[in-house]
């Protein structure tokens, strides 16, 4: 980078990140005035680099690729909404000449539209891919670290009781879909986990699931966990028939599931409306610590990387605190 002056003010020359001569000016006429603009404005300025020229699109189809080899279904769909989003921002740009202020026009867009908690979500996304992308020597930082998440206020997750959940479950009259949703409430599975079980990952004589790593899923942890199996849910695997290599995959999507559990709930008008099928899990746990479960137990049937993530069911645990407080 060198000034020259132009036109009476001096200007700074520098080559942009790929190497193409590009000029700025200073708005100073003095030599010295335009010295202390420069030191100013320097670190603002790209630097030329010897990096690969790989544009955006590139580095996307690169990523997904190891993604979709490394990663779970709900992972990679995640990032393929963030890459999409960010793309409407930098249309053909190359991958070196995505800047803060890129990430940052999408954020706002999607913030002012309401979009908080899936623009957070999006925002870790950026920032895993693009440290890849550092790691495989095709950025030299990572434009999205600057970045930061917005604190979302955070509700009590919603949860019915079991005597809901029989009411709920007797307006369907599929076997099927009866059988995932009894599994899902007494398992904690995920969605993506429950239609991942395998036939051999049942054990019968232990009464086990485990939830695996396997060919085509990962859990979100990437660690493998085993769940005793409640009486309920040996009784519905008992009666499933064989089908094929998963026991309910090859009846239903995540999707189909998903929305066969919200037309069973609009039927079932004494239940909160607001469940959804995660909220199965959600039950699962509260009722735990409703009767006396440890939270650490909770943790590990759930399968959280994170004790803080198991926190959010603290607050049931009324008598608990109410018993520490009789200690003093």
């Amino acid at each position: 980078m060198y000034l020259v002056k132009r036109n009476q003010y001096y200007h700074i020359y520098y080559r942009d990140a790929i190497g193409r001569l590009k000029t700025i000016s200073t708005k100073k006429r003095t030599k010295k005035d335009a010295m202390i603009a420069f030191q100013e404005m320097e670190p603002c300025i790209p630097k030329h680099s010897n990096l690969p020229q790989v544009t955006y699109k590139e580095f996307v189809e690169k990523y997904m690729e190891f993604a979709r080899i490394n990663r779970s279904e709900s992972y990679v769909k995640q990032f393929t909404y963030a890459f999409r989003e960010l793309g409407v921002e930098i249309k053909n740009k190359l991958l070196s000449e995505i800047d803060h202020n890129d990430i940052d026009r999408m954020v706002n867009r999607r913030r002012a539209l309401g979009k908080n908690t899936s623009t957070n979500t999006f925002i870790v996304c950026l920032k895993s891919a693009f440290n890849r992308a550092v790691d495989w020597g095709l950025l030299q930082d990572n434009p999205a670290k600057k970045i930061k998440k917005k604190k979302l206020p955070r509700n009590h997750p919603i949860f019915i009781t079991e005597i809901d959940f029989n009411k709920l479950i007797e307006f369907e009259n599929n076997p099927i879909a009866k059988s995932a949703y009894i599994i899902a409430f007494y398992t904690g599975c995920r969605i993506s986990e429950l239609l991942n079980i395998r036939w051999e990952d049942v054990d019968l004589i232990i009464n086990k699931l485990s939830i695996k790593n396997h060919q085509h899923h990962t859990t979100k942890s990437l660690l493998q966990r085993d769940i005793p199996m409640h009486r309920k849910v040996r009784e519905v695997i008992d009666n499933l028939p064989r089908k094929g290599e998963f026991i309910l995959q090859d009846y239903y999507t995540r999707r189909n599931l998903s929305w066969r559990f919200k037309y069973i709930l609009r039927k079932c008008k004494d239940v909160n409306q607001k469940l959804n099928f995660h909220g199965l899990r959600h039950s699962f746990a509260s009722n735990l610590v409703c009767k006396g479960a440890s939270l650490y137990v909770v943790k590990e049937l759930l399968g959280h990387s994170d004790f803080s993530t198991t926190q959010i069911y603290a607050h049931l645990q009324p008598e608990n605190l109410r018993s520490a407080i009789d200690l003093l």
